[in-house]
């Protein structure tokens, strides 16, 4: 069902038969903005503590692998961008949030300094198809006259990811170590995007 045939009030008001469909969209891209600021973008710095910590990595090298989860994400981008205009945006942040979930998964088995770039690669891509992008488009397909009001209250998910997720990604690497944790991180990360994409997003 696409935004236009579902929401004839585009300027999202309640109508009288229910509350208009954008504000479940917005909920849906609260949620997933939760999960992946608090999982992914929020959590760069404790992986680098581990990294260094558990693996031995140098904090210049792992700073650097670092910045290829930026450079990663922005390339990426352009692509999802394009992409979500064309084909149906779930399909996007499921991917992403595959991709973000299989390289944290494999965080925990990481040893060597390309397979610590190739993590933050892999991560960089999954955050990009998964998060922002997707996100406030959907919002912005949704809404005309409150678009503003819409997209401020799905992107606060981004600081209460970094208030719950964060702290409790740093809890559990402390307390199970990187490669225990890496496996609930993966769990979480599939079961906070995933479900709530299909369910909600139209």
């Amino acid at each position: 069902m696409s935004a236009k045939s579902a929401a004839p009030d585009q300027d999202g008001k309640p109508p009288e038969a229910g509350l208009f469909y954008g504000w479940y969209v917005v909920a849906a891209v609260f949620v997933i903005m939760t999960v992946t600021a608090g999982l992914g973008f929020y959590s760069l710095s404790i992986y680098l503590k581990a990294f260094v910590a558990e693996r031995g990595f140098s904090v210049s090298a792992t700073s650097a692998a670092t910045a290829c989860f930026f450079a990663a994400s922005g390339v990426t981008g352009l692509g999802v961008a394009a992409f979500i205009d064309r084909y149906d945006p779930r399909w996007a942040i499921t991917a992403g949030a595959i991709i973000a979930a299989t390289a944290t998964l494999g965080a925990g088995y990481v040893t060597e300094l390309w397979q610590l770039y190739a993590f933050y690669v892999l991560f960089g891509i999954g955050y990009a198809g998964a998060a922002l992008i997707p996100g406030t488009t959907l919002v912005a397909r949704w809404f005309e006259r409150r678009r503003s009001v819409a997209l401020s209250y799905a992107s606060t998910g981004l600081s209460l990811g970094g208030i719950l997720l964060t702290p409790l990604a740093a809890w559990l690497i402390d307390n199970l170590g990187l490669g225990g944790a890496a496996p609930w991180l993966a769990v979480m990360f599939i079961l906070g995007v995933v479900p709530v994409t299909w369910l909600l997003i139209r």
